[in-house]
Formats: C-alpha cells, structure tokens, sequence
C-alpha cells in the first residue's frame, strides 16, 4: 500500500527503513495520495476533528 502511495509510512511508531524508502519512491514518482501537493495527514484530520472541525470546514480549510 505505501509503495502505490495508498498508505502513510507513520513513522512516529514505525522506524522501518524499507517502508520509509517505500514513501519516498511514490511520493516522488506522485503515486496514489501524493499526487496532491500537500495530502491532509489522517492524523491531522483526527486532530482537527476533535477539536470540533467538521469534514468540510477542514478541507475549505486546509485542503488543496
């Protein structure tokens, strides 16, 4: 999933370095999610949704 740019490498949980490179390969060749300029983070999403956010305030906000 994260070589077709279909999946973050989370890397806060994660220290794999294949995975990493995995990231880089589709981010670079814009595969799946990383064709957009700047993806919205899942975890910036639940952040924003928790603090009260709903879907379409966040992506007027922040979305491309």
């Amino acid at each position: 999933m994260i070589r077709a740019g279909l999946a973050w490498h989370y890397k806060q949980y994660n220290s794999d370095k294949e995975l990493a490179a995995l990231e880089i390969e589709a981010r670079e060749a814009k595969r799946g999610l990383w064709v957009d300029k700047k993806p919205l983070a899942p975890w910036d999403v639940r952040r924003w949704r928790r603090q009260g956010m709903n879907t379409r305030e966040i992506y007027e906000r922040y979305g491309n």
